[in-house]
């Protein structure tokens, strides 16, 4: 993947959660194409790997409903104020039990802070925001990413960005299945540079 460029507020700002509880594996390599294809669009890039953050849960105590700002204190805040900044956000998770990963979960809950300043307090974001699913699951279920896109697009609400665009791959359950995938990882490099090619 290209090197992370730092946040400029003259370019299109790429945002990548990388939501696996182990580095470097499936889901997070499709996470590498699609940002390099968006940093070929001209695109600023930045990954986050949720496990290597401090993330509580929620506590559900409803002082953000007053303020608009959670009260635990922790990589949450930050994590938080990218997402109303970036124009994309991406989220590549594995499936664990037709679910997002619990790293994923604990940042999507604590959203509910961004959740109460739209909703409850009236404070909207400067811009509409693009969003993308990149999912990988091992099992090969029917309804294997119906969870996952519901959670996903619900989520993606509360900080005013349209789910737009996804890949998911079922069946791949070997640490670098995507070694053996060229094809699947240029069409994932192909969307990241379409996506940001279309805001810029």
């Amino acid at each position: 993947m290209r090197q992370r460029v730092a946040m400029n507020q003259d370019r299109i700002h790429v945002l990548g959660l990388a939501a696996s509880p182990r580095r470097e594996g499936n889901s997070e390599t499709l996470l590498d194409a699609f940002l390099d294809g968006a940093v070929s669009a001209g695109a600023v890039i930045e990954k986050i790997r949720l496990a290597e953050r401090k993330i509580a849960p929620c506590i559900a105590c409803e002082k953000c409903y007053e303020t608009g700002v959670c009260c635990l204190q922790d990589d949450a805040a930050d994590i938080l104020e990218k997402l109303l900044v970036a124009h994309v956000i991406v989220l590549a998770t594995p499936v664990y039990f037709y679910s997002v990963t619990t790293q994923a979960k604990l940042l999507i809950d604590r959203c509910q802070a961004l959740w109460a300043r739209q909703e409850l307090l009236g404070q909207t974001r400067r811009h509409r925001s693009k969003g993308v699913l990149l999912a990988v699951a091992g099992s090969r279920g029917e309804k294997l990413f119906d969870g996952v896109r519901l959670t996903t697009r619900y989520w993606m609400n509360t900080f005013l960005a349209d789910l737009v665009a996804e890949r998911v791959f079922r069946g791949v359950d070997d640490r670098d299945g995507f070694c053996r995938r060229a094809a699947d990882l240029e069409d994932v490099r192909r969307l990241g540079k379409s996506v940001a090619e279309e805001i810029i």
